[in-house]
């Protein structure tokens, strides 16, 4: 993956470029239109595993993070990530590899939905949710809108805007 990184970094440059890999080599290659970000678009780099984390670090500009039960992370063959205090000592680690590689800012750590707005759901239970993901250092988290139809989903997500993005935002 570090090597991908890397290669896709030179392939954004829209110069010529070439790059050996320990499974592949680019010979002579140039991309061309360049991204509209410079130098590259944002790199997130994704996993719960000290190894995503230091990559994070090294190479990206966000570290997303996936909240997952343990019974998941078997499976997925990720490091567990299931509770706040996971995620405290999750951005720890990430804090502390930036200071011995010498980044001053660490990335941004940006979720996916960490919270299930559905019929009935607590607007304080989600501002409250966010707020104390804000606490432990992260960025930005999604939510997740379940719903039994069209209009019930359209009704929770006008009242998840009005009644938590609203006060956070």
């Amino acid at each position: 993956m570090d090597e991908y990184i890397d290669a896709m970094k030179l392939a954004w440059t829209g110069e010529d470029f070439a790059f050996e890999g320990t499974g592949y080599t680019a010979v002579g290659n140039r991309v061309r239109p360049t991204p509209a970000q410079k130098p590259h678009p944002p790199l997130l780099i994704g996993g719960n595993s000290k190894r995503a984390l230091r990559r994070a670090a090294e190479k990206g500009d966000a570290w997303h993070p996936f909240f997952m039960p343990q019974t998941v992370t078997r499976t997925a063959r990720t490091a567990d990530l299931e509770t706040e205090q996971d995620m405290a000592a999750a951005i720890a680690y990430l804090h502390d590899h930036c200071a011995k590689i010498g980044r001053a800012e660490p990335p941004r750590v940006l979720c996916s939905a960490t919270f299930t707005a559905g019929k009935g759901f607590s607007a304080q239970e989600a501002i409250d949710h966010y707020g104390r993901l804000e606490a432990l250092g992260l960025h930005g988290s999604g939510a997740e809108v379940t719903a039994g139809s069209r209009a019930e989903w359209c009704d929770l997500v006008r009242r998840f805007g009005e009644d938590v993005i609203a006060k956070i935002g």
